[in-house]
């Protein structure tokens, strides 16, 4: 299977969702829904608490 769609033939495919996210994974994107729980992000400590 070919990623290009201009060199892939197959006319009119159907590709599962669960297909188009390994491969989207597999080429190291990640999906919403599918990658696992988001990191949390960390609180920023630029300035300081303000008083």
């Amino acid at each position: 299977m070919f990623v290009d769609p201009a060199a892939n033939e197959a006319r009119e495919a159907i590709v599962p969702v669960e297909s188009a996210v390994l491969l989207a994974m597999h080429l190291g994107l990640r999906v919403a829904g599918y990658s696992g729980p988001a990191a949390k992000s960390e609180p920023r400590t630029g300035r300081g608490r303000r008083k």
